[in-house]
């Protein structure tokens, strides 16, 4: 205790030894202590970065024949948005394939170089043919209960498949709720297509945003023309049969 009062002491530089109890001393330390914690800061420095949490993106892929002609730009461009996940971050593909069960993998990859590789040959590997059916895969991705879901696709599905793919995400999956948004392959007069209205549809069912083969987002609904309907022509006229009495 005399250790602790002397070097209070000598702190201050006000008193002498003899003249301060042990008392006095405890209390002018505390004073202090609450001094220096008041002036230290409580939140995290600008400068300090944050870690984020890591991600766990699905990617949904239409590869019917329909998008043959867009199969190079949904492979740069879903490659592209691979090789900015770290180490950490998960992520799958998910397409309309029966035989491999929708999914490229049972197992999320994660994003290290060796698991990129892998998507890769996938892509190299595959070529869009036949009919498309979303339906299952978008089932099958929201079953994994990922951040976001990506949906590559022209939109060019029979009205029942849409119907089915709105049906799925307007469901509630287990306690989560995944974002959904979607990429529409398509040329920019589509973009006031009923494709392009079943992709807007579908991603803010989900809270998410749809963006055209650009990279643009459709902000408003798009309305799809109404077809100008024409009046066919009148019948021509009855021929007159000729009176008879005149």
């Amino acid at each position: 205790m005399k250790i602790l009062v002397t070097l209070v002491l000598l702190l201050s530089g006000e008193c002498a030894f003899a003249q301060m109890s042990a008392d006095e001393a405890m209390a002018k330390l505390r004073q202090r202590e609450r001094l220096h914690t008041q002036t230290q800061p409580t939140t995290t420095p600008a400068t300090q970065p944050v870690a984020s949490a890591p991600k766990k993106i699905a990617f949904v892929l239409q590869v019917g024949g329909g998008m043959l002609n867009r199969w190079d730009d949904v492979r740069t461009e879903t490659l592209s948005a691979i090789a900015t996940l770290g180490p950490s971050d998960r992520f799958n593909i998910f397409y309309d394939n029966p035989k491999h069960d929708n999914v490229l993998a049972k197992l999320y990859f994660y994003g290290t170089d060796k698991d990129k590789l892998a998507v890769q040959k996938f892509f190299d590997g595959t070529r869009p043919m036949g009919g498309s059916i979303l339906a299952p895969s978008l089932s099958k991705a929201l079953e994994t209960n990922p951040d976001t879901i990506w949906v590559a696709s022209n939109g060019d599905l029979i009205p029942k498949e849409r119907a089915a793919c709105l049906d799925i995400v307007l469901k509630p999956h287990t306690t989560s709720r995944t974002k959904i948004n979607a990429a529409l392959f398509a040329p920019k007069e589509s973009d006031a297509s009923p494709a392009a209205l079943f992709l807007w549809d579908l991603a803010h069912a989900r809270e998410g945003i749809c963006v055209d083969k650009d990279g643009i987002e459709i902000t408003n609904r798009p309305v799809a023309p109404v077809p100008k309907v024409t009046a066919p022509p009148p019948p021509p006229p009855a021929p007159q049969k000729p009176n008879i009495f005149k």
